[in-house]
């Protein structure tokens, strides 16, 4: 959060927003049908043909491939499309000025790789190993006026990555340091010294610093392939950037990358069921974009270097943009915000998404305006499941919020007032400590909630006893009100006429069948409108019933390969409440969480701070289909994914949550 002076926001008609919210869905809907459509307009259009084992000298033909992805660049026109073979490419690929549809063999499978292999190792004498290594990559040192890096962690601004086995080694910044599993770049030496024997054992070091750059590049699409281990520059900004319009990236996959994942900056940008893990500073990144689209994809164990969580890091943050659609995903295990919007973003949907054990807030609406936060699942994070920060006209609704440090937090502050912020029919379950479920608070104290018209109703409230109270409520000049009943909040402010609270024993709210407040006609105009004319194939479209609280978990099947069908019609709203289950969220295993260090676990023993990292990730692995995760759907949802077809943990959610039922 950055200081700048406060200005009134201006009290804008929901019904614009909604009206511009409806608009977006309509023309993400046609032009994600375009591009998803086989390239090749016109007879001049021609597919090229690329392998490893190519030349570029070929003709590019299918019977004489080129060898390198950039070359098939440089030589095609506008409007054509590339094939792109299996195996590992070391190279730096930008389309400028053309339109150019790039296909791999899928995730995992066609990989840009910013790594290479790092040979001429000699035993030390002080016991450490060394090889020559000659890259000079930009670092990002410590300001205090940007806070980027913290100053006793300044390696996490240093691209510089290296690669055991295919792990990777974590940076010191001294060869005094060194010991296994960690390496230090001599720069002033060029060479690279690690603590581990690297005798019959494969090291590998990042020197490339981006791997795909769409410049210009408007009308191109991305499918199938993986841009991992770049040693990303803060100058380049992420391995993937997608600075273009009417782009199109289903199934990409980004991991351990040392900055960002995946930037967007352009309109009408669609990404489909697509991975960002494991990178060092943030997932994705959105700036000054309008029209995009995050759909069914995977955001995970991103700030791996740890970077500052409160300026800028975390799964995705996106800034000064405008109509953005964010539903279907699995965001998880970030170090900091899971989501997060700032920076006057406004006209948002963040539906049918699962957010868990985030080091901050599962959801973060900050300085932005039109947002509609409805049947999401937040569960686990360390700060809150929703948290609306200086922002207007925001809509939280149908969600399960539940083990968090609280489940929504409204904040007013200095630098634009909180207007217009209804919650309603979500489960607000047990904190995580001592804190109020919901809290209304102005840290500048000039204002109170009424003043902000916050509203609730129809939420149902459940703690253990735990929880210090169910609402903290805003009262300037007077003192705040603490409302430890539902009895209470009805008569101090007049609101939950429709909710319920339950206090010890199990959770009794773990069913959907609860009416709840009447839903708010743009929030359920939200909910009955598909983002786009396709899912994939595994995933039934959410249910359009109205009004019950469905506490919907995201409908993502992992990212594949498979086409996308048709969403059926949708059905109109009733009043009919179906039966949905909630999640429980007892795990067999101990839940990771991050410190300032990295994430900790009991019994997890590390000699160093860094993260600890949670299932398998090897190239080309769905993170929900292996490791922990799959431990903790066999328990939270009693049926192991892989036994249900390989299904992904959201999409078990999702079938015990009842959607399309």
């Amino acid at each position: 959060m950055e200081d700048t002076v406060r200005t009134p926001r201006p009290r804008a008609r929901r019904w614009q927003h909604l009206a511009t919210l409806l608009a977006v869905l309509a023309t993400a809907a046609g032009s994600i049908f375009v591009l998803l459509a086989e390239p090749g307009v016109g007879a001049a259009a021609r597919t090229w043909y690329v392998t490893v084992d190519g030349d570029d000298g070929g003709t590019g033909y299918y019977d004489s491939p080129l060898a390198t992805i950039g070359r098939a660049v440089q030589r095609a026109s506008s409007g054509d499309s590339i094939r792109i073979g299996a195996g590992t490419f070391h190279e730096s690929v930008q389309v400028y000025g053309k339109s150019l549809h790039l296909k791999g063999a899928g995730i995992g499978e066609t990989v840009l790789d910013g790594a290479r292999v790092v040979s001429g190792f000699v035993a030390d004498s002080d016991g450490r190993y060394s090889a020559p290594w000659f890259t000079n990559f930009q670092r990002t040192a410590y300001d205090p006026s940007v806070p980027h890096v913290f100053p006793d962690r300044p390696e996490a601004g240093w691209p510089e990555q290296f690669f055991l086995d295919g792990v990777q080694l974590a940076e010191v910044t001294s060869r005094s340091a060194v010991g296994p599993g960690t390496f230090y770049h001599d720069r002033g030496g060029d060479r690279v010294v690690i603590g581990d024997d690297p005798t019959g054992r494969l090291v590998e070091g990042s020197d490339l610093s981006w791997g795909l750059y769409f410049n210009n590049a408007h009308g191109s699409s991305a499918n199938g392939l993986s841009v991992n281990r770049y040693a990303t520059e803060e100058r380049h900004m992420a391995a993937v950037r997608a600075y273009s319009n009417d782009l199109s990236l289903t199934d990409v996959e980004v991991r351990d990358n040392a900055r960002i994942g995946l930037s967007i900056i352009g309109d009408r940008v669609d990404v489909f069921r697509s991975l960002a893990v494991d990178n060092g500073y943030m997932g994705m990144h959105g700036h000054r974009a309008t029209e995009v689209s995050i759909r069914n994809s995977q955001i995970i164990g991103n700030n791996r270097e740890v970077f500052d969580p409160w300026h800028a890091s975390s799964g995705m943050k996106i800034t000064e943009s405008q109509g953005i659609m964010f539903s279907g995903n699995t965001v998880s295990e970030n170090h900091g915000p899971g989501f997060w919007t700032d920076l006057d973003v406004t006209d948002t949907v963040i539906k049918n998404n699962y957010f868990r054990d985030n080091f901050r807030s599962g959801v973060e609406i900050e300085l932005s305006s039109g947002v509609i936060v409805v049947d999401n699942v937040s569960t686990g994070n360390g700060e809150q499941g929703v948290w609306v920060l200086e922002s207007s006209q925001v809509d939280v609704w149908h969600n399960y919020l539940a083990g968090n440090e609280r489940g929504v937090w409204v904040l007013d502050g200095p630098r634009g007032d909180v207007n217009d912020v209804t919650i309603g029919n979500n489960v607000l379950a047990d904190p995580s400590s001592a804190n109020m479920l919901v809290a209304v608070d102005d840290w500048t104290q000039d204002r109170n909630a009424n003043m902000m018209n916050v509203s609730l109703d129809g939420n149902r409230y459940w703690t253990s006893g735990s929880a210090t109270g169910l609402l903290r409520w805003s009262n300037w000049p007077a003192s705040l009100t603490i409302n430890r009943t539902l009895e209470q909040i009805r008569s101090h402010h007049g609101h939950e006429a429709h909710g319920q609270a339950a206090v010890g024993g199990v959770n009794p709210f773990t069913t959907a069948q609860f009416a709840g407040a009447p839903v708010p006609a743009r929030v359920q105009a939200v909910r009955t409108t598909s983002a786009s004319t396709t899912v994939p194939s595994t995933t039934t479209a959410p249910t359009t019933t109205a009004p019950s609280p469905t506490t919907t978990a995201p409908t993502n099947p992992g990212p594949t390969t498979t086409t996308p069908t048709t969403v059926p019609a949708t059905t109109a709203p009733t009043t009919t409440a179906p039966t949905t289950t909630v999640p429980v969220t007892t795990t067999t295993q101990p839940p990771q969480r991050f410190d300032r260090g990295g994430w900790t676990s009991p019994g997890v023993v590390r000699g160093d701070s860094r993260p600890v990292r949670m299932g398998s990730r090897s190239a080309g692995a769905s993170p929900v289909a292996g490791g922990q995760l799959v431990a903790e759907a066999v328990a939270e949802v009693g049926t192991d994914p892989v036994d249900a077809g390989w299904r992904s943990f959201a999409e078990e959610l999702a079938t015990l949550l009842g959607l399309g039922r």
